[in-house]
């Protein structure tokens, strides 16, 4: 802010504050604009950082807690690797021996396969042949 004044006041006594009618001078009058307009700009952008911090990312992180809530739990397979599961899937594995023994020789839910994928015209991806993969790049080998 002082940088700001000591430039102010070096642009009004190069331009000086009045003309030879007596009337403020050209330099004054566009300097006083100028800061003038800066003034609002400052105190919209005050007030914009002030509504943010204040309702949009509390209200936010509310909302996004309440939508999607956090139910994740650590599972840890035999070899020692943790993931975090669903508490419900967790809870399944628990109640069923088989399903967690299969879980964790496989280390993926039995029965679930990977979608297949479309492109826009309705014909299906392939990740292996370029011209059918949206980068054109597919995946390599």
């Amino acid at each position: 802010m002082n940088h700001l004044k000591s430039y102010t006041n070096k642009m009004r006594s190069m331009n000086g504050t009045m003309d030879s009618n007596g009337m403020p001078s050209q330099g004054d009058q566009e300097l006083a604009q100028k800061e003038n307009e800066n003034q609002k700009t400052s105190m919209q952008q005050n007030n914009a950082e002030i509504f943010l911090n204040k309702f949009t990312r509390k209200t936010f992180d509310k909302l996004f807690d309440r939508v999607i809530p956090e139910q994740g739990v650590d599972y840890t397979f035999p070899d020692g690797q943790t993931i975090e599961i669903n508490e419900s899937l967790k809870e399944r594995l628990d109640n069923d021996p088989l399903l967690k023994q299969e879980f964790d020789i496989k280390k993926t839910i039995p029965g679930m396969k990977e979608q297949p994928s479309y492109n826009l015209d309705g014909s299906l991806r392939d990740k292996s042949d370029p011209s059918t993969y949206p980068s054109g790049l597919g995946v390599g080998p």
